[in-house]
């Protein structure tokens, strides 16, 4: 005797499907996720003094400098003040803005002009403004290519340098930029 299994109806899905003229004029017949153009480096300020002081209570009663440079290491970057000190492309060579978006293998800033960039982390050397401790942050981003998420929670090794006030390091190894 054989069982017959009868297949039940799928259930009608509820989406409400749009034409494509539709979807034109609402202006989401794009599938990528840029960060949209009319971003104002003004609505980003705010971000800024609210990493300027997550960073500076981080680092409250921090004074050696590998205590420091160990917390850098994990740091969240998103309202970071960011500049390109050297890149292959020279295009983004001195651009400079906030940290909008980090992903594994970029950073979207918004520079002062308003204007969202995309600037690749590999082959690149940054530098992030600290204003407590005052100084900057230098870093190579070939060794940087991990997603934000995965920097906070493991452990990872030193990929981040800590140039005191009015110090630059101006003698990286040419090996450190490529």
């Amino acid at each position: 005797m054989e069982a017959s299994f009868n297949k039940l109806p799928k259930p009608k899905s509820k989406e409400i499907k749009l034409s494509k003229t539709k979807l034109r004029s609402l202006g989401l017949h794009k599938k990528d996720k840029k960060i949209p153009r009319r971003l104002a480096y003004e609505d980003f300020l705010e971000l800024h003094s609210l990493w300027a002081s997550y960073v500076a209570h981080l680092f409250a009663n921090d004074s050696d400098v590998n205590e420091i440079q160990g917390k850098l290491n994990r740091i969240d970057l998103h309202g970071a003040y960011i500049s390109v000190a050297h890149s292959n492309c020279a295009s983004y060579e001195h651009l400079n803005g906030i940290v909008v978006k980090e992903t594994k293998n970029t950073f979207v800033i918004v520079t002062s002009q308003n204007v969202p960039k995309t600037i690749p982390k590999y082959e690149t050397v940054f530098d992030i403004k600290l204003e407590n401790p005052s100084g900057v942050m230098r870093i190579v981003g070939n060794s940087f290519l991990t997603r934000p998420a995965e920097r906070v929670s493991k452990k990872v090794k030193s990929f981040m340098d800590f140039v005191g006030p009015k110090v630059y390091r101006a003698n990286l190894k040419r090996s450190q930029l490529c």
